[in-house]
């Protein structure tokens, strides 16, 4: 059965629609059911189904096998580098040319191939146990008496509770490769050298044991500590595991989907904390960008919270800013204008910007959209793009060369106006 290819939000039309195809009732309950969160747009053809991502972006495996592959509009290997960035996943190891790295390929199956290197390598290298205390009841002591427990089985006599230290494999960073290695074969090629390396990993760490456990928190307890040589796969593993039900209840065999919106988001926040020092501003901590909105008399809602993508400061201003992954910039749409307003108001900032990662030339320009007295202040709302295509170091730089162009802000005492 063919699989399902299509494109994301922001893509050319005929690369973002995939071709009209047919879906059994189980596959079309399992589309319906992530059109209904947001993953996913269905538009109907005379002959078939029309599917295409939001802002979603990676491989589905449907309930009769078949896969759907969103890609990325910024490139497989550049999106690769975006979550190296951001430290989703480590660096890929270089290839040499002929080695079958396919740089058309989905960026899932990259990142799934990279995951069974590691697996590989680890498995070569001999994997290392881990030391724990195993309970044996004996009538020849060599361990550590347990008394407690003694106290309790005085009937069991001659025999001993005793507890000795033991080597197993069965470690939670162990654990976690292993139940990302039964995710691969749903994100790699099914060819014969891929099925090879598949069966003979997979025989290797047969013993470790898949019963279901706290996968993020697993993860997170990984990341801060994990031996020698395990940190890439324990990264990679969490981006295959974490990914893998971006809908509850839909029944999907597997998935590894990766939100560009929130990539977006997280990247121009790490680009600002990086540039904002040679600008003269400086990111303003999480605790800083949540602030309590009220909408007016009869309107108030106590739950209502603003938060902004990033907020920075210098004496006497303000300037926030908002991640827009769309395309948008010089058409900015009327609900964006306003919430700009809104976070200028919220905020007491002079500036507030739409920042869009449409750009195709390293010399991104500012367009004004807005400039007046919001609250008594000279207040400017505005909007630019940035190359994300181009991937992080080119997008950094045109960031900061934007920002130098407007010259350090200046003190001004009591108010906020425009930078």
């Amino acid at each position: 059965m063919q699989d399902i290819v299509c494109g994301e939000i922001g893509s050319d039309d005929r690369e973002r629609w995939g071709g009209p195809v047919r879906l059994s009732p189980d596959e079309l309950r399992a589309v319906e059911a992530l059109v209904a969160e947001g993953v996913l747009q269905t538009r109907a053809e005379a002959c078939g189904l029309s599917i295409t991502g939001t802002d979603h972006v990676g491989t589905l495996a449907l309930p009769t096998g078949r896969r759907l592959h969103i890609r990325p509009k910024v490139g497989n290997l550049t999106l690769l580098d975006w979550l190296a960035y951001l430290g989703d996943a480590p660096p890929l190891p270089p290839r040499t040319a002929g080695s079958g790295f396919a740089l058309r390929g989905s960026f899932s199956q990259l990142l799934a191939d990279h995951l069974l290197d590691e697996l590989q390598t680890l498995t070569r290298r001999t994997l290392r146990t881990s030391s724990i205390q195993q309970r044996h009841d004996s009538s020849t002591v060599r361990g550590r008496v347990l008394p407690n427990v003694l106290a309790r089985t005085f009937h069991r006599l001659p025999n001993l509770p005793q507890s000795r230290p033991a080597r197993t494999l069965d470690t939670p960073y162990h654990r976690l490769l292993a139940a990302a290695l039964d995710r691969l074969p749903r994100l790699l090629p099914d060819d014969e050298t891929t099925a090879r390396r598949l069966s003979a990993v997979r025989h290797e760490w047969s013993a470790i044991d898949r019963d279901p456990f706290d996968v993020a928190g697993t993860a997170a307890a990984c990341a801060a500590h994990c031996p020698p040589g395990y940190a890439a796969g324990v990264r990679l593993a969490s981006l295959v595991l974490l990914g893998a039900a971006p809908v509850r209840g839909a029944p999907l065999g597997g998935a590894l989907l990766v939100s560009l919106a929130s990539v977006w988001e997280r990247a121009i926040r790490r680009l600002c904390a990086e540039v904002a020092p040679r600008t003269g501003w400086r990111v303003l901590p999480d605790s800083a960008r949540t602030q309590r909105w009220d909408d007016g008399p009869g309107l108030r809602d106590p739950a209502r919270w603003m938060t902004a993508d990033v907020l920075l400061e210098a004496p006497g201003r303000r300037w926030v800013l908002d991640a827009k992954y769309k395309r948008g910039y010089g058409d900015e749409e009327r609900t964006d204008r306003f919430q700009m307003t809104a976070y200028a108001m919220a905020f007491g900032a002079g500036r507030a910007t739409l920042v869009y990662p449409t750009a195709t030339t390293p010399r991104p320009r500012w367009r004004l959209l807005l400039s007046g007295q919001i609250g008594g202040a000279p207040t400017r709302i505005d909007s630019i793009e940035l190359p994300m295509s181009a991937g992080p170091a080119p997008c950094r730089q045109a960031l900061l060369e934007a920002m130098l162009a407007l010259g350090a802000p200046a003190a001004a005492p009591g108010v906020c106006p425009t930078v």
